[in-house]
């Protein structure tokens, strides 16, 4: 959870403690499935693990086609369609 920086940010505005780091290091520290799929580009080891957790979320929060279909919409997401 603490790699959820929306969630920490709620928490921050509510005026809730959260144990771990605020939002803005959340932030700045990026994601790390992006961080490990350029790892494994460039050659360098990683620690084997689920390399694709962006899009297990983004499934999970819009979990059949046409709701994927109205956030690539609503985002001006370029994708092609298969």
């Amino acid at each position: 959870m603490a790699e959820d920086e929306q969630m920490v940010a709620a928490m921050e505005a509510a005026g809730l403690i959260f144990i771990g780091p605020c939002s803005r290091t959340v932030r700045q520290a990026g994601l790390k499935d992006e961080a490990k799929r350029t790892a494994l580009r460039v050659g360098v080891s990683v620690t084997p693990g689920i390399d694709n957790g962006t899009t297990l979320t983004l499934l999970k929060k819009h979990p059949d086609r046409a709701a994927l279909e109205s956030v690539v919409a609503e985002h001006e997401v370029g994708v092609s369609a298969q």
